[in-house]
């Protein structure tokens, strides 16, 4: 009887000992080599829920910087949109217009290539994260 007993008290403590408090939620899963942890888009960077959000000044005023041919820049005669306030107020006007067809009317810019899709997913995301700074 002792013997019965015994392998009960050893069988129920192997048991519980194999027991985990790890939840699904707790186990990470690693990452696809092509991207980073919280990659929406498979790109390599970090946006949409991670830490690393699209803002103004790093990603969108490079992309102005380099294509709105003078226009929208400073003394360029129309919205300057290398002005943060400027760009945030009327981003979805801009986004209209960087996404028409190239050389429909409105297209932009104006006189020059449609930007890249790595580019127009840049400005849809800073929308999409709160028009950050």
């Amino acid at each position: 009887m002792k013997k019965i007993l015994l392998l009960l008290i050893t069988f129920s403590a192997l048991s519980f000992m194999s027991c985990s408090n790890d939840s699904e939620s707790d186990i990470s899963e690693t990452p696809n080599n092509n991207e980073t942890p919280n990659d929406n888009n498979g790109d390599g960077e970090n946006n949409g829920d991670g830490e690393n959000k699209i803002t103004f000044t790093s990603d969108i005023l490079p992309i102005i910087n380099n294509n709105c041919n003078n226009c929208h820049l400073s003394g360029g005669g129309q919205t300057n949109y290398t002005i943060y306030n400027n760009a945030k107020n009327n981003a979805s006007t801009i986004q209209n217009r960087i996404n028409r067809t190239q050389g429909s009317s409105g297209f932009m810019p104006q006189s020059g290539t449609k930007l890249s899709s790595s580019d127009l997913a840049k400005f849809d995301q800073w929308i999409t994260d709160g028009k950050l700074e």
